[in-house]
């Protein structure tokens, strides 16, 4: 009788120790740790069992009573088994159901990435794009036949021509290329509109390279430049220099036809000239230097007859 209550006691302590077995994440054990008392309670009921049979004063009434306290734990310890499986079972169901909840964002994170990815890459082929136009700021250099830096390149140099100082047709400077195309034409004169070319007037000036006689009624060339980085040109008349965020392209002084000729507008002469052809007096387009006078122009910051500088700016 003895051994089989025995074994019977060893039965119900596997059984109640196999709770410890299930498997599960650290949540689940964390839930096992809060029936550590059950189970050791079992433990102790089984040892104290155990010790009753072994003394020889042992007695039926308090076998039964052992035994009845030892099936209340292992139900309980059953109890807490079925309560931890369905618990990992049901965190199992929402870890799956958060796994495919971060796979389907993780899904629409990649679409979105290579939507970004695509803008970026349309980004990066205009911003390329913009770097290759060839379209820029385009302005002349008058009084030289080349441009100005590695940043703008040559369209064509040329001579400087206008209306004649004593006529009253077109007012604006033209740089003619030397290379002209021609249509029908018919060699005679129409009496209808003329241009000439242009000569400097630096008749008594010896102020600097610029403005000194010995390019007096010399012919004046012409360069065509385009910018390869910058879209935006402007001269700025008594200027040599630019305003903040704006290129230099070049500077020189401010010239056109005399004030008791006919009107012509303003151009940019370079400081370091060039002059082309033969010392004839053919007159033509005259360039002269550009004095401020007083009176509505306020004097100071200008001064009454003095020669105003000019600047070619591109942005």
């Amino acid at each position: 009788m003895r051994f089989l209550i025995v074994v019977t006691l060893i039965a119900l302590s596997q059984r109640v120790h196999d709770v410890e077995a299930v498997d599960g994440s650290n949540t689940e054990r964390n839930h096992l740790h809060q029936y550590e008392k059950i189970v050791k309670r079992s433990d102790g009921i089984m040892h104290e069992l155990v010790n009753l049979l072994v003394d020889e004063k042992f007695n039926r009434r308090d076998t039964k009573k052992m035994i009845d306290r030892m099936e209340i734990t292992e139900k309980t310890v059953s109890k807490v088994k079925k309560f931890v499986i369905s618990h990992i079972n049901t965190s199992e169901t929402f870890f799956e159901s958060k796994l495919r909840t971060i796979k389907q964002e993780l899904g629409f994170a990649n679409i979105e990435q290579k939507k970004t990815k695509h803008k970026i890459n349309t980004i990066q082929k205009s911003m390329r794009d913009f770097n290759n136009i060839k379209h820029g700021a385009v302005y002349i250099r008058w009084g030289r036949t080349r441009c100005p830096n590695r940043d703008t390149k040559l369209v064509y140099s040329g001579y400087a021509a206008g209306a004649n100082y004593q006529h009253h047709g077109g007012t604006d400077t033209q740089c003619l290329p030397k290379n002209p195309n021609w249509r029908k034409y018919h060699d005679a004169s129409n009496s209808g509109a003329y241009i000439f070319g242009a000569e400097y007037q630096m008749n008594g000036y010896s102020i600097g390279e610029a403005l000194h006689t010995k390019f007096h009624d010399y012919d004046v060339p012409c360069a065509v430049c385009q910018s390869k980085k910058r879209f935006n040109v402007h001269m700025i008349p008594a200027k040599d220099r630019c305003y903040s965020g704006w290129h230099l392209e070049y500077r020189g002084y401010l010239m056109t036809q005399h004030h008791s000729q006919a009107a012509s507008n303003y151009a940019c002469m370079d400081a370091h000239p060039e002059k082309i052809g033969s010392y004839s007096n053919q007159n033509g387009r005259l360039f002269y230097p550009v004095e401020s006078i007083c009176g509505s122009l306020p004097c100071p910051p200008y001064v009454n007859y003095r020669e105003l500088t000019c600047a070619v700016c591109t942005f």
